[in-house]
């Protein structure tokens, strides 16, 4: 039970770096094209 409980919590830590690398990554990804948007302007 305790082993799972640690298991758990690391489970819990990834899923949070994950989003937020997935906010991170959207966001570059939404500054790259408003800027090729705003050069092509």
């Amino acid at each position: 039970m305790r082993r799972c409980f640690g298991v758990n919590r690391l489970y819990r830590k990834l899923k949070i770096k994950y989003f937020l690398l997935k906010n991170y990554i959207i966001y570059i990804v939404m500054s790259i094209l408003n800027y090729k948007d705003a050069k092509g302007k």
